[in-house]
């Protein structure tokens, strides 16, 4: 049985960004279109039991301490659920490499709204040593500190069109305007 997490903490400033209608929503989008496992975690700890706050809270899925299984399946809770998650897990499971996630909508880089973790791999194992390291803030945020600590051939992507910016789809933007003007929420369907 595949297991999707969602992280629902604090964000970097200690307030709530997303409240308990998000992570409804989430639960809801992923159950009514897959079969997995829908697991929210509220809390996610350093290695000296101190809390992990914000995007850099997504780390802890790299962290083989943490009681997740493998492999871990994450989506951001501000992610809209069209229909059929299930053929984006199977996307992801269909790539070889150890994480799996979208390209970014700005920037021609990894994103971390949507990710399939191999946790029992060197790359993820790398991943969690590098965040410690690091102190969880380095960059941009969480995905340019997954992306630095692999290598090219170790980040798979999602397909664009099995993920794409709620604002294309609305046909506010273009594409390429998205990329130049800001990310925007993830969505899974079609």
């Amino acid at each position: 049985m595949r297991t999707v997490v969602l992280i629902r903490v604090p964000d970097v400033n200690g307030r709530e960004k997303y409240d308990a209608g998000y992570e409804r929503a989430a639960v809801a989008g992923i159950r009514r279109t897959s079969s997995a496992e829908v697991r929210v975690l509220n809390r996610i700890l350093r290695p000296d039991g101190s809390p992990i706050l914000g995007w850099w809270a997504k780390l802890g899925l790299f962290d083989p301490q943490t009681d997740l299984p493998d492999p871990v399946y994450f989506f951001d809770l501000d992610t809209v659920f069209l229909r059929d998650v299930d053929r984006v897990l199977d996307a992801m499971d269909a790539d070889p490499a150890p994480v799996v996630g979208l390209r970014d909508y700005m920037r021609p880089v990894f994103a971390s709204g949507v990710m399939r973790i191999r946790r029992d791999t060197d790359a993820a194992r790398r991943v969690w040593a590098r965040a410690i390291l690091c102190g969880f803030r380095k960059g941009h945020g969480d995905q340019d500190l997954i992306a630095a600590a692999l290598e090219p051939s170790e980040i798979g992507y999602v397909p664009d069109a099995l993920a794409p910016s709620y604002k294309v789809l609305a046909g506010k933007v273009s594409p390429e305007a998205v990329r130049r003007s800001g990310r925007a929420a993830s969505v899974i369907g079609e």
